[in-house]
């Protein structure tokens, strides 16, 4: 987690307010990504998101996955692959978040939903583009792209 702490360091020192970390899983099955939407009552209703969540205290990003992904689809954690990469967004204007996105293995099983979440889908990358995303999803659907070659 070397380059994760430089950049966090990096990056909070950009900014004058405090800068929390965010973890997102992206899962792959069949070659399609699994979207959470969020639920009617939840900030960005109606909108796919990846799991995931805030790092909370002392939590590693590891730890905070595996909390996140089953109280969001109730699925356990295979293995927790490479980091995908890291973007930063804001909450407010003093608050700034950076995401951190992983690939993750899941357990065979069927997702079940918690109270933030009213739907989810394994979809295609190219077709998820056409849903309403987070712009954390969106991002973190881009880490996924290839650059094309020459």
């Amino acid at each position: 987690m070397g380059s994760e702490s430089l950049l966090h360091r990096e990056t909070a020192l950009s900014h004058e307010g405090a800068c929390k970390e965010v973890v997102s899983a992206l899962i792959v099955r069949d070659n399609k990504v699994l979207l959470m939407r969020r639920a009617a009552h939840e900030p960005f209703a109606g909108c796919y998101e990846l799991p995931g969540g805030t790092v909370e205290g002392s939590e590693t990003h590891q730890d905070a996955l595996m909390r996140e992904v089953v109280e969001e689809t109730g699925l356990a954690i295979r293995a927790i692959g490479e980091l995908l990469g890291v973007s930063e967004f804001s909450t407010t204007p003093d608050v700034c978040a950076l995401n951190f996105v992983y690939h993750l293995e899941l357990e065979e099983g069927v997702v079940t939903l918690s109270i933030e979440h009213d739907d989810y889908c394994f979809i295609d990358v190219d077709e998820a583009k056409d849903l309403p995303l987070t712009d954390n999803a969106r991002r973190a659907l881009a880490m996924l792209q290839k650059p094309a070659t020459a």
